[in-house]
């Protein structure tokens, strides 16, 4: 059992190092938050110079592209592949996508009503909820994090592996960048987000790679 567990943990050791990251991304600026850590002059900063920025122009497109990611959007999006890897008979992807977004869903919004952090002043959308941590940043991050784990291995080398990880990395970084342009969060918030969702999305991977690894032992046992 112990030698088991040492395979798993040795071939698993980059994602524990990556969940590890956005572990300790996410801490960090959740502790700058709640003790006006110096985090917060970053966020000050930005916040005012976006303003130099925006443009009628840019604010449109920006608000298209970040609406891509709201929760109507993001809910098709959950469907859509839900019902895809259900049609494949991929069941434990879509164990790990079902997972990975529902709790998240729950996990930003704990921490949005635990912290209740306000939205910045000069922000061109009137939102009602609370800041910390970017629901948008971590449910990008999430979407394009598991799409990139489900898909991986079923499309071929060389450029079509490029291209999914580099479309997986530019979506979160873009609807991040849109929640800051728009000045409806601070840096602190999608950042924060960007690790919450690093490090759940690969938390359910590792654990789920664990329940499959300990069903396919099992099924030898009996054989």
């Amino acid at each position: 059992m112990k030698t088991e567990r040492k395979a798993f943990l040795h071939k698993n050791r980059w994602r524990i190092l990556f969940s590890l990251s956005g572990f300790v991304l996410f801490v960090y600026m959740l502790t700058n938050v709640l003790n006006n850590g110096p985090i917060l002059k970053a966020d000050k900063w930005v916040s005012l110079h976006m303003s130099e920025l925006q443009t009628p122009a840019w604010t449109k497109l920006i608000i298209f592209v970040t609406d891509l990611n709201g929760l109507f959007a993001s809910t098709i999006v959950f469907a859509a592949v839900s019902t895809f890897l259900w049609y494949r008979k991929w069941y434990s992807e879509l164990r790990f996508f079902l997972y990975s977004f529902a709790g998240a869903v729950l996990l930003f919004n704990v921490f949005k009503f635990s912290v209740q952090r306000a939205r910045p002043d000069t922000r061109l959308l009137d939102l009602m909820t609370y800041s910390f941590p970017s629901g948008h940043a971590t449910m990008a991050t999430v979407l394009a994090f598991s799409l990139y784990v489900v898909f991986v291995n079923r499309v071929d080398t060389g450029l079509p592996r490029i291209f999914l990880l580099f479309a997986c990395i530019l979506w979160p970084v873009t609807i991040a960048f849109t929640r800051i342009y728009l000045n409806i969060h601070w840096l602190s918030d999608v950042l924060g987000g960007a690790g919450l969702g690093i490090f759940w999305t690969t938390l359910v991977w590792i654990l789920c790679s664990r329940g499959q690894q300990k069903q396919h032992n099992k099924n030898k046992l009996y054989q």
